[in-house]
């Protein structure tokens, strides 16, 4: 099951840092191919990302957020001291995704985003507010890093003393997913996904005795009513709240980060958003579309189906890679051109299908207020010189560990 192509592939390695030159061979030579890094095909072309999304009853989410490389013995030993593994919105199907998915739904709908817009662009103003006596800044710690982890904390109802360790312990848990790393930053992330994952088990029982109005109260409600809960429903719990906490903000971190990114890396494209502002809510899409944030998913077969002129087997893993779909030229004009007044029709960067990101008005909300914000106070924001921007070793997020700028 291997191939040319499926040989040279080297996610987080060789094409770590800019992998679209890779998926634009693979969509003309083999747009389906098995990894035998990822132990898995993987799908680049559009229209097959996007079947791969839609037929999820073909192509299940059961193991959307598995490892694409193995985790070391020790790290894995260190996990297993924490909750089990369990269903959460993003690898369950059928009625249970439904039920798990209709509280998120309403805390993320178009009202209740609505209600959290002022505070959201109070905060962004202020963020910009305090960086810009500096004349430089480092974007990703000082605001990229900052306001999604905010907002999601807003929204559930975090303590203030809690915020930077869920910060880091979403983190954590992106590496455990990752895998791969040396021995010693492993076991470090396990333990600190595990402290993570005590901290949410105090949120689960507090949020159960004491219900308020946030999202993890409504959540807890939903999926384990008052009374006596087992361990297979607290673990369940912990796991939705874990998943809320880390797609939350780690995904919306990424996305303002390439959007920032790539804008400053265009300056001619950066001037003519600060004229003209009308053009933010494209922005946000071309920057979603571009370098998409959420980089690829993963699905399991649950028959034998065709796909890109492969056949693949039941219980085959596959690795629906959003961010080479969203740059197929059958899909889009000049897809390797980053245009912010591109007439957008449609691009996967929030998935398709019943599994399509439930926080999607959220994220785009915090990039464009993150846009006014930045070309009205920082309208001469340009990188710094001479500074290198890094991605950020993640298969699941593609984003800058760094992205010094100045004014």
């Amino acid at each position: 099951m291997t191939s040319s192509i499926g040989e040279s592939y080297d996610p987080l390695g060789t094409h770590l840092q800019d992998p679209y030159p890779f998926f634009a061979l693979a969509r003309e030579q083999e747009p389906v191919f098995y990894s035998e890094v990822l132990r898995a095909w993987v799908v680049t072309r559009f229209d097959d990302v996007r079947t791969v999304l839609q037929r999820h009853e073909t192509f299940s989410t059961a193991n959307a957020l598995r490892s694409p490389l193995p985790l070391h013995p020790d790290a894995l030993a260190v996990l297993q001291r924490g909750f089990p593994p369990s269903s959460a919105i993003i690898n369950v199907n059928g009625d249970r995704h439904l039920k798990v998915r209709a509280p998120l739904a309403k805390r993320l709908g178009t009202d209740a985003v609505a209600v959290l817009e002022p505070e959201i662009r109070k905060r962004a103003t202020a963020l910009v507010d305090a960086l810009a006596a500096d004349g430089s800044a480092e974007l990703m710690s000082q605001y990229a890093r900052v306001l999604p982890v905010e907002t999601i904390s807003d929204m559930c109802g975090i303590d203030a003393a809690d915020r930077a360790m869920i910060r880091d312990g979403a983190y954590a848990c992106v590496a455990v997913i990752t895998g791969g790393a040396s021995r010693e930053e492993e076991v470090a992330a396990a333990e600190l996904f595990l402290e993570f994952q005590q901290v949410m088990a105090r949120y689960v029982r507090e949020r159960r005795d004491r219900p308020g109005t946030d999202a993890f109260s409504e959540i807890a409600g939903v999926l384990a009513p008052p009374g006596p809960i087992d361990d297979e429903q607290l673990a369940e719990l912990v796991w939705t709240f874990i998943g809320l906490i880390t797609a939350g903000h780690s995904t919306t971190t990424a996305l303002l980060g390439n959007g920032l990114w790539h804008l400053l890396s265009h300056p001619e494209q950066w001037e003519l958003l600060c004229r003209r502002p009308e053009l933010i809510p494209g922005a946000v899409e071309e920057i979603a579309r571009y370098d998409t944030p959420v980089h690829a998913f993963f699905r399991v077969t649950t028959r034998d189906v065709t796909l890109g002129g492969r056949t693949l087997p039941e219980g085959a893993d596959v690795v629906a890679l959003y961010s080479a779909a969203n740059r197929d030229p059958e899909e889009f004009e000049q897809p390797e051109t980053f245009d912010i007044t591109r007439r957008m029709t449609r691009h996967l960067t929030f998935g398709h299908g019943v599994h399509a990101c439930v926080g999607a008005r959220l994220a785009r909300l915090q990039l464009a207020v993150t846009l006014e914000a930045l070309t009205t106070r920082l309208p001469g924001l340009h990188l710094a010189p001479d500074s290198e921007v890094r991605m950020a070793r993640q298969f699941v997020d593609h984003a800058p560990v760094a992205l010094h700028v100045a004014w």
